[in-house]
């Protein structure tokens, strides 16, 4: 059995939320798929501690101070760094943000970017649990998907972005997810690979 403490490094409340509800499913999902026993232990005070500014110039400056003190600080040996992915290339993005992790870090990181927003992947897990007809919304911009989601017209949900994410995030059909939406897919391999490695001895970081 291995004993996953986790946190998370996000620059907004609703990707905190989500992947905070979601990684128990998905340990548990991963656990059932791979014949593993993966148990996890959220560490709140990590997350409200380190927070990055929005931007991605903001997240790569405080990421690597914020992973160091995850691994020496709070003894985690998951730490999610997630933001969107929102105009740009997933697969650029992904790089961009692999290529400024140490390796002697980076077997304690797992890299989440959702394609556009976190809101698309909340919106999946609202169509499932709705029986809503099916949509391909990962092509929407941000406002405009925050706005679909939050039923607002602004793409500023506030508070209520939390609460709904949480809502909808705590149906999550993780099946229903990884065929809808390519960059889910693609976060759920990157961890399915972190899992599989097994690598949580806590490095000396500089």
């Amino acid at each position: 059995m291995t004993h996953l403490k986790y946190g998370i490094f996000a620059e907004d409340a609703a990707t905190r939320v989500f992947l905070e509800v979601a990684t128990p499913k998905l340990l548990t999902h991963l656990n059932l798929e791979m014949g593993t026993k993966h148990t996890g232990e959220y560490c709140e005070d990590f997350t409200n501690q380190e927070q990055p500014k929005n931007g991605l110039d903001g997240f790569k400056k405080a990421m690597i101070p914020a992973l160091t003190k995850a691994i020496i600080e709070y003894k985690i040996n998951l730490c999610f760094l997630a933001r969107d992915c929102d105009e740009k290339n997933l697969l650029s993005e992904f790089e961009g943000i692999k290529s400024e992790i140490p390796d002697v870090q980076s077997p304690y990181a797992v890299i989440c970017i959702p394609q556009k927003c976190i809101e698309s992947w909340a919106w999946y897990c609202k169509e499932s649990f709705e029986k809503l007809p099916p949509e391909d919304i990962e092509d929407l911009g941000n406002t405009a998907m925050k706005n679909k989601m939050y039923l607002i017209k602004n793409g500023r949900a506030g508070s209520k972005g939390k609460k709904v994410t949480q809502k909808y995030t705590e149906q999550l059909d993780i099946v229903h997810i990884l065929q809808k939406s390519i960059s889910f897919r693609f976060f759920y391999s990157e961890l399915k690979t972190f899992l599989l490695k097994k690598q949580y001895n806590t490095p000396t970081v500089q």
